[in-house]
């Protein structure tokens, strides 16, 4: 995921014990608090160039830190998915196949060299688009 509004926003004062380093303190359980603070502390700390995937990754941790960011000028509509990520993201995960009686149902991960028989009616079993 990436913030595209993010590049306005200064979370280097975290370094120096500025305002941003309160943004973990918007997560009022200790348990969840500290794996997003210690994941903001280790991004703002990284050297120029490569904190911004890391810090991305931290505040999209907690529905607090997003909320977070949208509250200081990052839109929750401006968080979209990777562009390079292989594969189709619409392409479907099964092929699902219902037995036409409705009391039957399959998902093959290939497409079967002949339709697949109902195990209990011994009839073809039919594709469902969609």
């Amino acid at each position: 995921m990436i913030w595209s509004g993010l590049s306005s926003l200064n979370l280097h004062p975290c370094r120096r014990g500025g305002s941003a380093c309160e943004l973990p303190d918007q997560i009022p359980d200790p348990e969840q608090r500290t794996p997003v603070a210690d994941a903001i502390t280790a991004a703002v700390d990284r050297p120029a160039g490569e904190a911004r995937l890391p810090l991305i990754d931290a505040l999209a941790m907690h529905p607090a830190t997003r909320r977070w960011l949208r509250d200081h000028g990052a839109a929750e509509d401006t968080l979209r998915a990777w562009d390079d990520l292989g594969g189709t993201p619409t392409a479907p995960v099964g092929l699902y196949y219902v037995c036409p009686e409705q009391d039957y149902d399959d998902v093959l991960l290939a497409v079967p060299a002949q339709l697949p028989l109902c195990p209990e009616h011994k009839i073809p079993m039919t594709l469902v688009r969609g």
